[in-house]
């Protein structure tokens, strides 16, 4: 009887993914290259410093890896206690009242996290990339 919303949820699922996957790429690309912008100057005083261009794409990623921690843990416990509620109340005001979600724990506790620190850090590594070519004498102002 609900085999054609299931299948609708299922390709719906799917393409939630790939929006997930281009999304947290394309947000985490731009604020890293607002963030490098931003820091020209701090990053030129630490080159001069001594710091290397790795030494400084680290303190980047350990950032990023910070908050996607933190999103990860609350996006999960929200997942787990408000999500299927919201979910059950969209479907059930379609007329299917007894609808339940089944959730696969492999996919929601690990696959999706890794697949959105996959994301994490290629978007920080391409966010970061204007680091290696930022010249100390363009950015250093005397005040």
């Amino acid at each position: 009887m609900l085999g054609d919303t299931i299948d609708a949820i299922k390709l719906a699922s799917y393409a939630a993914i790939g929006v997930t996957v281009l999304l947290t790429l394309l947000v985490t690309v731009l604020f890293m290259k607002m963030l490098v912008a931003k820091d020209r100057y701090s990053i030129a005083i630490m080159k001069s410093m001594g710091f290397t261009s790795r030494d400084i794409r680290l303190q980047y990623l350990t950032r990023s890896a910070i908050v996607l921690l933190l999103g990860v843990i609350i996006g999960t416990m929200l997942a787990n206690t408000l999500g299927e509620y919201v979910g059950v109340a969209v479907i059930a005001s379609f007329g299917a009242t007894t609808f339940r979600f089944v959730v696969n724990p492999w996919f929601a506790h690990l696959f999706s996290p890794i697949l959105i620190a996959c994301c994490v850090y290629i978007g920080t590594r391409l966010g970061v990339s204007d680091i290696r070519p930022l010249k100390i004498s363009e950015h250093i102002k005397e005040t």
